[in-house]
């Protein structure tokens, strides 16, 4: 009999007070409708944080982007080309070198081996023909032999009278025309050349 009104009343307890007099979670329809409505969320659209995340590209500082602009403009620039004076400091053409009263121009030397110049000067013939040379030579005496007419070559120097430089003339004939050119004083800095009396490629101007 007291077995029966234990059962009894654990069975009244249950009826009246339902799960929550029992230690289960107190948990209302509006937490069950929340969690569900999360669960079908995640569902739908899995990985939605990660993909989140990798939309995050860091960009590199605006100093680093300038930089490597920079370096690309030098990469990409001109500096080997030579720039070109638009008024030479010798004139447009021999004849007007010789009349220029801003220059003092020597008399020429006149040589008739490539032995009889100096090392320097083979050197400036060859790197002037090397720039502005119709073939490729191998050597001084090449030179002498197959374009230059005679085998003479005209030596004098010109100098700036304002500024006091000096520049190397080296004249000759080849096949008729009158061609040469035109170093700084004791370089091989080709300044101009000279192709039938006519000076071009100069790079100094006044």
């Amino acid at each position: 009999m007291n077995r029966i009104n234990t059962l009894f009343a654990v069975v009244l307890v249950f009826a009246l007070t339902g799960c929550d007099g029992v230690g289960l979670p107190d948990a209302t329809d509006e937490y069950y409708a929340g969690e569900a409505a999360t669960t079908a969320q995640e569902a739908a659209f899995p990985g939605a944080d990660v993909a989140d995340e990798e939309e995050e590209v860091t960009e590199p500082p605006a100093d680093e982007t300038e930089t490597a602009d920079e370096e690309s403009e030098t990469e990409t620039g001109t500096d080997d080309e030579p720039e070109y004076a638009s008024e030479c400091l010798f004139g447009s053409s021999v004849a007007d070198m010789a009349q220029a009263d801003w220059l003092d121009v020597g008399s020429f030397d006149h040589v008739f081996a490539a032995s009889e110049l100096m090392d320097l000067e083979k050197e400036q013939l060859l790197a002037g023909f090397a720039e502005h040379g119709s073939d490729s030579v191998a050597d001084i005496d090449e030179l002498f032999g197959r374009f230059i007419d005679d085998g003479r070559v005209m030596v004098r120097t010109v100098v700036d009278v304002d500024t006091d430089i000096a520049y190397t003339h080296l004249a000759f004939w080849s096949q008729g025309r009158e061609k040469g050119y035109l170093f700084l004083e004791d370089t091989l800095r080709l300044m101009a050349a000279v192709d039938g009396g006519t000076i071009y490629a100069c790079v100094v101007g006044f």
